[in-house]
């Protein structure tokens, strides 16, 4: 996240609901006030520029499921056959926002020190299911460890982000788990952090945004599980128990040094809404992953400086 000064908090102030400004500043903190502020004006920047026919920022409606997890509600003048999805994640450094046409989206970023400055092992054994457990004793050492944990942790908590449940809501994470291989051990993502190193960065520093390391998809209702390549070697397998007959695609990704984020997306099978639209049968496009600069769309106010690059691209046939 790059540094802003007072008045572009000041801009982003204008775009919320006095509501919103209220839960901004429910924090004693001064830095988790700014952290909110500037989420929830990017939420309402970028999802302004989706709005057939334009529509402000400030304009923009929400309404949140019984988890919490917030849904744009369309202005009537602007009413569409598609539904539009997003996933928020913020920490004190980095805001991501995932946005999805016609499929839900999960998105989790975590900084490398929140969920390892202690020992993973234990809050894995309460959340974590027993393969997953497995996995983690099996690393050959502490800092492959906390890699791995956290790499399994953002991929658990983006699944139950698209699904608009909490981490304590039923069935709960255990339910479901998943099996990495192919991915680089910690010494390795440290030689790549470097190599990612970019100069034109504010500041002189910070990273390249590198490919996504592997995606999956998966349905089930009978606890069997899929599972697909990305073509580098990596993979992820994805298994639950709950019945759901969604098809989903995972993917890993490392968009700073120290983060790791984790993005869940719902696939359309050939039978769904989603293909109908496109042609009954036709095969689904490969997934692609656009980012762009959210301090440009920040200044900006709205969408319109919003200019997608392809982050990573997916290969993987239906």
């Amino acid at each position: 996240m790059t540094p802003v000064g007072g008045e572009l908090e000041q801009c982003c102030s204008e775009l919320l609901t006095q509501q919103e400004l209220q839960d901004c500043s429910a924090s004693d903190e001064a830095a988790v006030r700014r952290e909110r502020l500037l989420a929830r004006a990017l939420v309402r920047s970028v999802l302004a520029g989706y709005i057939p026919g334009g529509a402000h920022p400030s304009s923009l409606l929400f309404e949140r499921n019984p988890h919490g997890k917030p849904r744009l509600l369309w202005p009537s003048a602007a009413r569409s056959d598609h539904v539009l999805s997003f996933s928020l994640t913020h920490t004190a450094t980095l805001i991501g926002l995932a946005v999805t046409v016609d499929g839900l989206v999960g998105l989790d970023v975590e900084g490398s020190a929140r969920r390892t400055r202690r020992d993973p092992l234990r809050l894995a054994r309460r959340r974590f299911s027993e393969t997953e457990i497995a996995d983690l004793l099996a690393c050959p050492d502490d800092d492959s460890r906390a890699a791995r944990f956290l790499q399994l942790w953002t991929l658990k908590e983006a699944y139950v982000k698209a699904l608009g449940r909490g981490i304590s809501a039923p069935p709960g994470l255990r339910s479901f788990s998943f099996r990495l291989s192919g991915f680089p051990q910690y010494r390795q993502q440290q030689q790549q952090q470097q190599q990612w190193q970019s100069p034109n960065a504010p500041g002189g520093t910070g990273s390249c945004l590198p490919p996504v390391q592997s995606s999956t998809r998966h349905s089930t209702a009978d606890g069997s599980s899929s599972d697909s390549s990305d073509g580098s070697g990596s993979r992820i397998e994805f298994h639950t128990l709950a019945p759901d007959m969604r098809h989903w695609e995972f993917a890993l990704l490392q968009p700073a040094p120290d983060h790791m984020a984790a993005v869940c997306v719902q696939r359309h099978p050939s039978n769904t809404r989603g293909s109908r639209m496109r042609g009954e049968h036709e095969p689904l496009q490969p997934l692609c992953l656009l980012h762009f600069d959210a301090t440009a769309v920040l200044e900006g106010g709205d969408g319109s400086l919003l200019e997608p690059q392809i982050l990573a691209q997916g290969s993987f046939p239906c």
